[in-house]
């Protein structure tokens, strides 16, 4: 059997990195990227049970023949505040998953931005080329300094506003339990 032969057609993979740090901050940029990954698959999950609880929590409350349409006084208001909780938590899911792009920040960031993709679309393919021709360690560093408090800090507030979105549903839910359980 002949030895087999490398495909020349397929780019050649990164270069050695010259020092832990920057390598350190790769492996660091990754593991973001998976949690932010993460939390956007979280919040799916989370997004659809919610929908179907505060849909089902809005026709029982809103249908002439749903089961919470009579409520009167506090059981009354007890229903409103479980769907108003539930409408609520479905905001927080959407809000994780809306794309934030930040167009000023970006706009104002791109002529120097080498790895967010709206740094990078604002840039000419011959501007990139040539800022990482004579990219040194130090600037890449830099730049990957950047994009890890950046990409921390999104990672951040999505995960806070799953959290929200889970706790309104847990109290939309609870109260939507009471409403049916203590005054059915």
């Amino acid at each position: 059997m002949p030895p087999e032969k490398s495909d020349s057609s397929l780019p050649p993979g990164p270069p050695a990195l010259p020092d832990a740090g920057n390598r350190f901050g790769w492996q660091a940029h990754e593991a973001i990227q998976n949690w932010t990954q993460s939390v956007d698959v979280k919040t799916s999950i989370v997004l659809l049970v919610e929908i179907a609880v505060a849909g089902a929590a809005a026709s029982a409350l809103i249908t002439d023949g749903g089961e919470l349409h009579g409520a009167i006084g506090l059981h009354l208001v007890v229903a409103i505040a479980a769907v108003t909780a539930l409408a609520a938590a479905v905001a927080c899911a959407l809000w994780v998953v809306f794309p934030r792009l930040e167009h000023r920040l970006t706009k104002e960031h791109s002529p120097k931005g080498l790895l967010y993709f709206g740094h990078l679309q604002a840039r000419s393919a011959d501007d990139i080329a040539a800022a990482l021709k004579n990219l040194t360690a130090e600037e890449e560093r830099q730049q990957l300094a950047m994009q890890l408090h950046v990409t921390s800090g999104v990672a951040w507030r999505k995960h806070l506003w799953l959290q929200r979105s889970i706790g309104l549903l847990v109290l939309g839910t609870a109260l939507l339990v009471v409403s049916f359980v203590a005054f059915g």
